[in-house]
């Protein structure tokens, strides 16, 4: 008996700075998790501005300061993919994403993508801790950006020497 693939990617937004085609950024993500062998998942992903998610940043993780995306895995340990449905809720800063696409050279709608595609990378099993960690990241987002049709900005100091 095969797996029925059922992806419920839910777009919260919060925010009244972009806007965004969210069947778009619902493909968008259903790929990145079907690269990754994810079949299954339940995420909420809540578009917010600094304020909000600096006030999570603060509660949650104890780190006074807005931040591009928090990821918060729901899963017990006992019940994780590929046997139980992935479950997280993701936030992401689209005014921090409007603040760093002029340096990262593309649009902020663009830079969100990149946050989403890294919070879904951190649900996959990638980190960023180490110096190795975050270069294996890298590579990977560039590979999942690629495979959706975009790519980064040459004068984007994220990507370069991968």
């Amino acid at each position: 008996m095969s797996e029925k693939a059922v992806m419920d990617i839910e777009f919260i937004d919060q925010q009244q700075l972009l806007t965004f085609d969210f069947a778009r950024l619902q493909q968008l993500a259903a790929s990145v998790l079907a690269a990754h062998q994810i079949t299954q998942a339940e995420i909420h992903v809540l578009l917010v501005d600094n304020p909000t998610i600096h006030a999570m940043n603060v509660a949650h993780l104890e780190h006074d300061f807005p931040t591009d995306v928090i990821t918060f895995p729901l899963n017990d340990s006992d019940q994780q993919p590929p046997d139980y449905p992935l479950e997280a809720e993701i936030v992401i800063s689209t005014e921090m994403a409007a603040e760093m696409a002029g340096e990262a050279g593309w649009s902020a709608e663009e830079e969100t993508t990149l946050y989403l595609v890294h919070s879904l990378l951190h649900l996959c099993g990638f980190d960023d801790l180490t110096e190795d960690a975050q270069r294996e990241m890298r590579q990977r987002e560039l590979e999942m950006l690629q495979h959706l049709g975009m790519k980064p900005s040459e004068t984007d100091t994220r990507f370069q020497g991968l």
